[in-house]
């Protein structure tokens, strides 16, 4: 869990009619903030009762600032502490065109919430700043240990600092390791880290990627040249650019951006752009134009996930998409500041590597393309004695299935106009598993299936909780759940009796995807994704919706949520 630091009050306010003068103060600077002018249309369509509450808010929020992005005479961007639980700060920006009669707009994670002022003839924001020094911040031992790969760890850069100083305001312990150092010190930096974060600065990436390959908690790199000894891909282009262009907003990370290109860095510097090979398991949210084409970058990749090597990521890897030894942290947008803390936030999501928590391994599917009674599922590569397996079964129209030994039914539904069948079974994997296990059901029909493997999960009874549903929808739900242990991982499930979806993105927004897929291209198919996210406390999980293709007609379905219960962390 993220522990912050705490906010500070930033302001006092001195109102009049038609003028507000702002004193904040906190965090390592005093700025005051004067608006000199706030002349309203003269038309009477606005109040100065409607321009005081404008000022209260702009008040109210100014008293939680943390940082400040942008900072011009008609404009204002900054960040404050989480409010609406996703563990990440939330950026505020005040705005107005200079164009009189234009209104003063309000920006929420960079989507448009408004105008608090219909019309305004004049406005100017002044700032006058002074240095003080902040006080010092105690990290507390149980905070997320961030473990910084730079050139020199006894002599950082100054923008290596400037890192090292941003990652304590986001509320890790920093421990720096110097990019040459021997295996053994790595191995013992590594073995409380929750997250690494490889400088732009490294020389030496392809040394460092080594160096983490196996580290089991999360990687994020500024430095191209981790990626190909981190298994992520072995070639790049490097355009020189400010923007990139968001194809993907469902991630975690990239949900709070919206599609289409976004400025991640103040001025033109080199952007890692991807070549084929690309990990076959990587998501790929955005891309980089480069001579006349756009290639994909930020690429992301959950535990489980192929690599380039044919092997699975044993840890939450991400590249970061600039890749300019160049770039400071004062580079960044607003926009790029949100893109690295995500990144870091979601790769570290998963804590202490050491600590129990239930992970995804990986999935092996398969299909019946023609009407069928049976399916044989492959048993996930890399299985190991112990492992959770879970198996799911959608077939078009309604059906019965039959039971598998060694297999605990958990949901044999069909919707209520018995149009498609969802089927999920679940066990623990012994020691000699076959390659495939045989589903049978009744009726002959189209079919698709997969089987999961995850492992992390509670011995006895891995299953916490489960809910399903049925409908019909252009965006199909899987129901809401509630656990009452922590750190549970939340798996969403659904069969269709559609092929109108996107293969293998899901598309359920703040989850990982596992995978989508269909039986055929007929209108008797069969189909059906999963996706994962993990909850840090115990309570309820709300809805979440799988994305169709676009336009497409409402169809059948049946979907569930199961909660997977961590094993039970030794006591020392």
């Amino acid at each position: 869990m993220f522990r912050r630091r705490p906010a500070h009050t930033l302001m006092e306010l001195v109102v009049a009619t038609t003028s507000a003068t702002l004193l904040l103060a906190g965090m390592g600077s005093s700025v005051y903030v004067a608006s000199q002018s706030l002349d309203l249309a003269q038309d009477g369509s606005v109040t100065n009762s409607q321009a005081t509450l404008a000022l209260d808010q702009m008040v109210r929020d100014l008293e939680h600032a943390q940082r400040f992005s942008e900072r011009t005479d008609k404009a204002i961007t900054f960040t404050v502490p989480d409010r609406d639980s996703d563990r990440f700060d939330e950026v505020i920006r005040y705005a107005w065109s200079g164009t009189p009669g234009d209104p003063l707009t309000y920006e929420l994670n960079h989507a448009s919430g408004g105008m608090l002022i219909e019309s305004v003839e004049n406005l100017d924001f002044t700032y006058l700043t002074r240095t003080i020094s902040a006080r010092e911040i105690n990290l507390s031992e149980d905070s997320p240990k961030l473990l910084y790969v730079v050139q020199d760890s006894s002599s950082p850069s100054s923008n290596e600092s400037s890192y090292k100083s941003a990652f304590g305001d986001w509320g890790y312990r920093v421990e720096l390791i110097s990019q040459g150092a021997s295996s053994t010190t790595y191995a013992t930096a590594l073995e409380d880290a929750a997250v690494v974060f490889v400088s732009g600065e490294v020389s030496n990436g392809s040394y460092v990627g080594w160096m983490l390959a196996n580290h089991g908690g999360g990687v994020v790199s500024a430095c191209e040249y981790t990626a190909s000894t981190l298994g992520i891909t072995d070639a790049g282009y490097f355009p020189f650019s400010t923007t990139i262009r968001m194809d993907d907003t469902t991630h975690p990370i990239t949900e709070s951006f919206s599609s289409g290109n976004i400025a991640i860095v103040t001025s033109s510097l080199q952007i890692f752009a991807l070549a084929s090979p690309i990990a076959p398991g990587a998501e790929l949210p955005a891309s980089a134009l480069y001579s006349g084409s756009y290639y994909p970058c930020f690429p992301i990749i959950e535990v489980g996930s192929q690599l380039t090597t044919g092997q699975s990521a044993v840890g939450r890897r991400i590249q970061l998409p600039c890749s300019d030894s160049r770039m400071r942290l004062t580079d960044l947008t607003s926009e790029g500041l949100v893109m690295w803390q995500k990144s870091v936030a979601w790769a570290a999501e998963l804590g202490d590597p050491n600590t129990p928590r239930v992970r995804f391994r990986g999935y092996g599917d398969s299909l019946a393309e023609t009407d069928a009674t049976s399916l044989n599922l492959p048993v996930p590569t890399g299985h190991a004695t112990g492992d959770l397996l879970i198996a799911v079964v959608a077939t078009d129209g309604q059906t019965s299935f039959q039971n598998v030994n060694g297999w605990t039914v958990l949901v044999s539904q069909s919707n209520d106009t018995a149009q498609c069948t969802l089927g999920i079974w679940y066990r623990i994997a012994s020691s000699t598993e076959p390659a495939t296990y045989s589903f049978q059901w009744d009726q002959s029909e189209q079919a698709y299936g997969w089987m999961m493997r995850f492992d992390g999960h509670d011995a006895v009874a891995p299953i916490h909780a489960m809910t399903t549903t049925s409908g019909t929808s252009t965006s199909p739900t899987s129901p809401s759940l509630a656990t009452n242990e922590e750190n549970c991982m939340v798996v969403r499930i659904v069969g269709l009796n559609s092929n109108a979806i996107n293969t293998t993105a899901p598309g359920v927004s703040g989850h990982s995807s596992i995978n989508m897929s269909s039986s055929s291209s007929s209108l008797d198919s069969s189909s059906g994704g999963s996706a994962y996210q993990y909850l840090s406390q115990a309570g309820s999980v709300d809805t979440a919706s799988f994305a169709l293709q676009s336009g497409a007609s409402a169809t059948e379905f049946v979907s569930a949520s199961l909660a997977i219960m961590p094993a039970e962390q030794e006591e020392e």
